[in-house]
C-alpha cells in the first residue's frame, strides 16, 4: 500500500513538471548581480594601467617630441645662417664680375679674404704712427684708443656670437655693421685727408689700383692704364672696392661722370659712363 502510494506522488510530481515545461513559461529570470556590501571586496586592479601611468607615459612621450623639434628648429636655423653666408659671398663675387668682366682672381680673392679674415691679426698700431702721419699728440692718443676699442668689441662679438652659435648669421653682420658705423662716424671727423693719413697709420690699404684694363673697355676708352690710382669716382673719394661699388651702381646707367686718377705723381680727370668700367683693381697702401 505504502508503495503504490509513493508512486503516484512521483508520477503526479513528474506530471506537474512536465505540465509547466509544456506551458512555456517565458517569465524572464532575475539579473545577476554582483554581491555587495561593506564585507564584499572590491574587484581587483591593473597596476600596469592607471590613469597616472598613462598620463606620465604621455607627458614622457610629448617631452621627447618637444626635444626632438626643438634639435630640428636649432639645425634649421643653423643651416638657414650657412646658407645666407653662402649667398653674401656669391652676391659679392656675383657683381665683382659683372662691373670688372671677369675679374682676376687675385683681385676676387682679396676681397673675401678681408671678409673671412681672423680678427686675431689685428694690425699694430701705435701713437708713434699715427703722429708719423701727421696727427698731435693728443689726436695720436685718442685714435690709438679708438682703434683698440674698436678691435676689442669685434673680437668679443665675434666670440660671443660663436660660443652662441650664431656666427655669420643676419644677427652676427647686423651687429657688424653697428661697429662699422663707428668708423664711418670716424671719418666724417677726419674728413678726407684725415681720414687717408689714418688709414696709412693703422696699416690699411688706402688707394684703389688698376692692375690692368681690358680691351674695349670704358676705361680704355677713357685712356686709362694698369698703374693708375682711382681716386675719385662722380667726385667722392674712394679708399675701398665698396666705396667704388656703392658710386657704381648709384644715379642712371651710362650717365656721365667724372673720374679722378693718380698716374706717376700727376692727378687726372676724365669722364666715364656709370656702370662697369671693364678693369681689374687691386688695393695698396700709399703714403698720403
Amino acid at each position: 500500500m505504502m508503495a503504490r502510494i509513493t508512486l503516484t506522488a512521483v508520477a503526479l510530481a513528474v506530471g506537474f513538471a512536465l505540465g509547466a515545461y509544456a506551458t512555456g513559461d517565458d517569465t524572464p529570470s532575475p539579473p545577476i548581480t554582483a554581491p555587495t556590501g561593506p564585507n564584499v571586496p572590491s574587484p581587483p586592479s591593473n597596476p600596469f594601467f592607471t590613469q597616472d601611468s598613462v598620463t606620465a607615459n604621455e607627458a614622457q612621450s610629448l617631452s621627447g617630441l618637444a626635444a626632438q623639434l626643438h634639435e630640428e628648429a636649432a639645425r634649421r636655423e643653423r643651416l638657414e645662417a650657412q646658407l645666407l653666408a653662402l649667398q653674401a659671398k656669391v652676391q659679392g663675387i656675383a657683381t665683382q664680375l659683372q662691373m670688372s668682366a671677369n675679374s682676376a682672381p687675385a683681385a676676387t680673392e682679396h676681397s673675401i679674404d678681408n671678409a673671412a679674415a681672423s680678427l686675431d691679426d689685428q694690425p699694430q698700431v701705435s701713437e708713434a704712427a699715427f703722429i708719423a702721419a701727421g696727427f698731435r699728440q693728443d689726436q695720436a692718443t685718442e685714435l690709438k684708443r679708438h682703434v683698440d676699442q674698436l678691435a676689442l668689441d669685434r673680437l668679443f662679438l665675434r666670440d660671443r656670437a660663436m660660443r652662441e652659435d650664431w656666427l655669420n648669421s643676419p644677427r652676427y653682420r647686423d651687429e657688424l655693421a653697428k661697429l662699422a658705423e663707428k668708423e664711418t662716424s670716424l671719418r666724417d671727423q677726419l674728413g678726407v685727408s684725415g681720414y687717408d693719413r689714418f688709414l696709412y697709420a693703422t696699416g690699411e690699404p688706402n688707394r684703389l689700383v688698376i692692375r690692368s684694363v681690358m680691351e674695349g673697355s670704358p676705361a680704355q676708352q677713357a685712356g686709362l692704364r694698369g698703374g693708375d690710382l682711382l681716386l675719385s669716382y662722380d667726385r667722392a673719394r674712394v679708399f675701398n672696392w665698396s666705396e667704388l661699388r656703392a658710386g657704381l651702381f648709384a644715379g642712371n646707367a651710362n650717365e656721365q661722370v667724372a673720374v679722378e686718377v693718380e698716374r706717376e705723381g700727376q692727378r687726372l680727370d676724365v669722364v666715364l659712363p656709370r656702370g662697369p668700367l671693364g678693369v681689374r683693381l687691386d688695393t695698396a697702401r700709399v703714403k698720403p
